[in-house]
């Protein structure tokens, strides 16, 4: 006959699942999981993976792993250029190339000539952006 094996749950994710467990009890219908409670989750994602954290806690692990990446991944921001030292805004005759990277360590480029150093700078801004 086999014996169930008893799941391993370490003790920062025992006071947690306690916490998850107490505010179940008291919540009033489907109220939404508290911030402190989602941080406590995503906390515990830094040492274990979102799927046992998420089955310890019994969460959702798509919503945790969102979260989780929103912590761990911040959105990336952009960050605007300032036009070199002697460029007169206006039209250019100079050739401009863009190279915005991709996901697979490759990275387009785009060739520009004949417009300013500002349609340069905002063509950049919406490849980044995207």
């Amino acid at each position: 006959m086999q014996t169930a094996k008893k799941k391993f749950c370490p003790p920062e994710a025992r006071k947690a699942q306690h916490l998850f467990e107490r505010w179940r009890a008291t919540k009033q219908g489907r109220e939404r999981i508290p911030p402190e409670l989602w941080k406590s989750a995503v906390d515990l994602c830094k040492s274990h993976s979102a799927r046992r954290v998420a089955k310890w806690l019994r969460l959702n692990i798509t919503a945790l792993k969102q979260r989780a990446a929103g912590e761990f991944f911040p959105k990336p921001t952009f960050v605007p250029l300032g036009l070199p030292a002697g460029i007169i805004p206006g039209v250019s005759q100079a050739e401009y190339v863009v190279e915005v990277p991709c996901r697979d360590d490759r990275a387009g480029r785009v060739h520009v000539r004949g417009v300013s150093a500002l349609d340069v700078a905002a063509l950049a801004k919406t490849l980044f952006i995207l």
